[in-house]
């Protein structure tokens, strides 16, 4: 994902604390140097909301990227941003069955307690750190991002047919927007007809009915559960006898591999790629004595706790481009140990795919460089017995994508729900502009102005004055007139010298009222559950079928059904946003962008067919 947006001068600190956040399923907000295309740099305030399914599972992040300018605005573009962010979802129904481990979000109690403001101020001014005395290389480590990114996608790429490129015009949501302003009219006029909302662009389809769907299979075994009686590996069963150790049968393949492996005396780690993240999964006891690290804080930790200050920024892109695309690879990298001495680290990574061309494992040979005149051969020998492949049925896949499937009434009501709820996102880009429309909506301006005589009674009298003014406007002079000067009396305790001053100074009043509203007030109301009804009223019928965003998401990424009508929605909405908005799914390995918006191509320079599917490892 955004690796490719990092320069010389990106902050080690700032990349390590959004590694952290990211991994503990948390928000995240850094202050970070990025790149343009044209290699230009610019200031970043980033945010970084993670999406958690109603299973538990860890299944997207959304990243709102915020360009810091020196200018007058700041503080106004900071606290919009902030409304922006407080509207951000952060769990995702779903009516499917669990398609994934679930993943325990690790809050600290100050993260918790603070509020967003702060977090954004104090991200704002540059207070990152680095987590758990966490080390990451110096600005070398991000040197040669931006060139390598350009190297991949071709300067002069063209984006595939049917596409869309992010400089396409006109683009406009599906979601519901406030009826367009009209003539005012008296309160007690009957109210307008819900409006329809504007169809986006490129054009959409609805979805197709979806097949009634398969029973759900049954829930595979663990990758620990033992597996058919008298199972066995042939190529485990030969790098057993290479070496002279046991040969276990009747279990799973990563059992089996772990057990071979402890009984190595080489460096051995194994890790599973359907893992977000890529823990290690296994360290066999050779590692423990390599690097000084016990078990338990070798695995379920990605192998870069063993970089420091010294470790070489061309190994690790090395290492990460092998693993990215399936290759095997060796580099001499230098790591670093418990106890904080270095070591040259020959390491080999051997990935591992299943019968089906699943790629499942990746395998670590790990050696100490000072041993490799005595131990190159073995070494050899081990990388060339690695078995690069084992039959499926030795090691089910815990979760399928049968388990992601619904029914087709499934997801009308996930696209119907988080069109509800994104639509707020729109009016958020224009709290002056909504609040605006608001008012000439007679159900609307009902809604908010019963919410305000609960929450913020003093304002609901700013929401009379607009409204009484407003109908002012709409009698003839010769009414308005001494019924505008009756209101200057009540409200400023004096008469107003004619009734041309009494409804300019009336008008005046009211904007000023509005202004005030639409600072504070409304974005509280549109935040608030009072709203949604609101919003569901004005969509009508225009959300019941779900319509499709595949030209603005990533065409070699499969949206899973049970989240499409959120994706779908979430893209169609985002894209006219005017902040920088990505998506990642988090529950893929490597976690690539599957959409940015508009705007994001704009600040960047990239199109969008060049930033997604890009890894989200910063």
């Amino acid at each position: 994902n955004c690796r490719f947006l990092q320069g010389p001068r990106t902050e080690p600190a700032a990349v390590a604390h959004i590694q952290d956040t990211l991994r503990r399923g948390v928000d995240c907000f850094v202050r970070i140097t990025n790149y343009r295309k044209d290699g230009s740099s610019f200031i970043n305030l980033l945010s970084l909301r993670p999406v958690h399914d109603s299973n538990g599972v860890y299944r997207f992040c959304i990243g709102v990227q915020f360009e810091v300018t020196r200018d007058t605005n700041l503080k106004a573009r900071l606290a919009k941003l902030d409304k922006l962010i407080k509207l951000l979802p952060s769990t995702l129904e779903v009516s499917s069955a669990a398609s994934g481990d679930a993943h325990g979000v690790e809050a600290t109690g100050e993260e918790t307690a603070t509020e967003l403001a702060t977090k954004l101020q104090s991200a704002l001014e540059g207070a990152a750190e680095a987590p758990g005395g966490q080390v990451l290389q110096g600005s070398d480590y991000f040197a040669d991002n931006h060139e390598t990114m350009l190297q991949e996608i071709g300067v002069a790429q063209a984006p595939p047919d049917g596409v869309a490129s992010s400089a396409d015009a006109g683009r406009a949501s599906t979601a519901a927007t406030l009826p367009a302003p009209a003539a005012p009219e008296p309160a007690a006029a009957p109210a307008p007809p819900p409006p329809a909302p504007p169809e986006p662009v490129p054009e959409p389809t609805p979805a197709p009915p979806l097949a009634a769907p398969p029973p759900p299979a049954p829930a595979a075994p663990s990758p620990s559960a033992p597996a058919v009686p008298g199972a066995s590996c042939s190529g485990l069963t030969s790098l057993a006898e290479q070496f002279g150790v046991s040969a276990p049968s009747g279990s799973t393949w990563l059992a089996m591999f772990s057990a071979v492996a402890e009984q190595l005396p080489h460096a051995v780690a194994i890790t599973d790629m359907k893992t977000p993240g890529l823990p290690v999964t296994f360290a066999n006891s050779a590692m423990v004595a390599l690097t000084g690290y016990p078990k338990d804080e070798i695995e379920g930790r990605n192998c870069r706790f063993l970089q420091g200050k010294k470790t070489e920024a061309a190994a690790v892109r090395a290492m990460v481009s092998a693993i990215r695309r399936s290759k095997p690879q060796t580099v001499k990298v230098t790591n670093y140990r418990k106890d904080g001495s270095s070591f040259q680290n020959v390491l080999s990574l051997l990935p591992v795919v299943d019968s089906s061309g699943e790629y499942r494992f990746n395998v670590g040979v790990l050696a100490d460089g000072a041993r490799l005149g005595s131990e190159g051969d073995a070494l050899e020998k081990l990388r060339a017995a690695v078995p690069r492949s084992f039959d499926a049925a030795l090691q089910p896949q815990r979760f399928d994508a049968s388990l992601k499937q619904v029914d087709e009434d499934a997801q009308r009501k996930q696209w119907r729900q988080s069109m509800v709820k994104f639509t707020r996102l729109l009016w958020s880009a224009d709290w002056e502009g909504s609040m605006r429309q608001i008012v000439m909506n007679q159900d609307a301006l009902q809604t908010f102005g019963q919410w305000l005589a609960e929450k913020a009674p003093s304002d609901a009298m700013q929401l009379e004055l607009i409204v009484n003014t407003m109908q002012l406007g709409a009698m003839p002079p010769e009414q308005a007139g001494p019924m505008a000067m009756q209101m200057c009396q009540q409200l400023f305790g004096q008469e107003a010298g004619s009734p041309e001053e009494a409804m300019s100074g009336l008008a005046n009043m009211a904007e000023q009222a509005l202004l005030s509203l639409a600072a504070e007030s409304f974005p509280k109301f549109v935040q608030s559950k009072a709203c949604l009804p609101l919003v569901e009223q004005l969509l009508g019928g225009a959300a019941d079928e779900v319509r499709l965003a595949d030209g603005l998401i990533w065409p070699q990424y499969e949206v899973a059904p049970d989240v499409a009508g959120w994706v779908h929605s979430f893209a169609s909405v985002a894209c006219a946003l005017p902040a920088c908005i990505v998506i990642s799914d988090m529950a893929m390995p490597g976690n690539p962008m599957l959409f940015v918006n508009d705007e994001f191509c704009r600040v960047t320079g990239y199109e969008r067919h060049e930033a997604q599917g890009r890894n989200c490892r910063f």
